[in-house]
């Protein structure tokens, strides 16, 4: 009895020392590569920029629409592990970071993603470093851009509050605005910002879900398991294990 004790202490045991990853499955971009600085002075009405590196697909396009001489005091950068747009001025009035392709027909020269979903956690999320009251942040599926039959839907937040500490958007693949997607064929995915004169700095996208942290009901009965071990490894002289 008191070795299949063992056993269960010592599995409940490296289940608390080594936990799974606290996200799964897949990092869309963490922009840890592809480093990209535009202050837009000079970019009067539309503006583009192709970054290669180790995100979805191996490339990200960045596009823009300014307004002058209100882009003198505007900037787009990725750098340090995260995609910051500064528009205090106003001179950004849409942005949007693309992976794959999003559009189809003649002159398109992305490439699609192609990629399966439907095993993957049911959830797009977003990390935020900072924002701006009022921003507002599209997260937009395409799927079958390459087939003929494409099919695309955003899901919209709106930022209430301005906000300097870290915080986790989720998205759940269920949500109303992607019920035209085919999950099985993810062609594109675009991150749009809709705003004017705001801040925001995004650090990563990925899909996944927070892994859950054990209750309090959970852990009296690890406990449970590990301290019967204890107490008969203390009476006989010797030091607990994990076999």
């Amino acid at each position: 009895m008191y070795s299949s004790l063992s056993r269960v202490g010592g599995l409940a045991l490296l289940w608390l020392l080594f936990p799974v990853a606290s996200y799964g499955d897949l990092i869309i971009d963490d922009f840890s590569t592809g480093e990209y600085v535009s202050p837009l002075g000079q970019d009067v009405g539309s503006f583009e920029n192709l970054h290669l590196g180790s995100m979805l697909g191996g490339a990200r396009r960045s596009f823009g629409n300014t307004s002058f001489p209100n882009s003198v005091d505007a900037e787009v950068s990725v750098a340090d592990g995260s995609w910051c747009v500064q528009n205090a001025s106003g001179g950004i009035r849409q942005i949007s970071m693309t992976w794959g392709q999003t559009s189809s027909g003649p002159g398109t020269t992305d490439t699609a993603l192609n990629l399966d979903f439907s095993n993957l956690d049911q959830f797009f999320q977003y990390d935020i470093a900072s924002v701006e009251a009022n921003t507002r942040l599209i997260l937009r599926l395409y799927s079958g851009v390459d087939e003929g039959n494409a099919a695309s839907g955003g899901h919209d937040h709106l930022f209430d509050e301005t906000s300097t500490t870290s915080q986790t958007i989720s998205v759940g693949f269920d949500d109303l605005a992607y019920s035209l997607i085919d999950f099985t064929d993810i062609d594109g995915i675009e991150v749009l910002l809709d705003f004017q004169r705001h801040d925001i700095c995004l650090t990563e996208l990925r899909v996944g879900e927070p892994t859950a942290v054990p209750e309090p009901a959970t852990w009296m009965v690890i406990a449970a398991a590990i301290c019967p071990v204890a107490v008969r490894r203390r009476r006989m002289g010797s030091p607990l294990t994990l076999a």
